[in-house]
């Protein structure tokens, strides 16, 4: 039963690394063409706030392990299809590493005709909905089968 327990948690752990992995490929596609051929040009750091500042904002000094724990960023791509510059934006809380995407938009127009559209996280988020919904009813089925047995 605990071998069936383990499982049960590898397979949600995998089940969110491939979602994580689709919701990456789904924000980094071009806003003009709307295809998936990007290349990294550079980023911008917004700043964020610190888990010790003064009252004007800045960082304190006095604290040695004073790091930004709130903030965002601008990743700049170019399509290598029709050439059109990207920005995709990302929030953090605590490092970079952790980032969650919130917008993109396009910066210079590409070749062609537009098809693609800035969006917005929530527009993203949207467009997987009923991939979490059915890995979520396989998930709950899978314990129940657990259960019985």
């Amino acid at each position: 039963m605990a071998i069936l327990g383990t499982i049960s948690i590898v397979c949600l752990y995998i089940f969110y690394a491939v979602l994580k992995l689709i919701i990456r490929t789904l924000e980094k596609k071009c806003t003009w063409c709307n295809l998936r051929g990007m290349k990294f040009m550079g980023d911008e750091d917004g700043g964020g706030m610190w888990m010790y500042q003064k009252t004007d904002g800045t960082k304190d000094l006095r604290y040695s392990s004073n790091n930004s724990y709130h903030g965002w960023y601008n990743s700049k791509n170019l399509c290598k299809i029709c050439g059109a510059l990207t920005s995709l934006n990302y929030t953090y809380i605590d490092s970079k590493s952790n980032s969650t995407f919130s917008s993109r938009r396009l910066i210079t127009a590409g070749k062609g005709s537009r098809t693609g559209s800035d969006k917005e996280a929530f527009e993203v988020f949207e467009a997987i909905k009923s991939i979490v919904i059915v890995g979520f009813c396989l998930f709950i089925v899978w314990l129940i089968i657990l259960w019985i047995i």
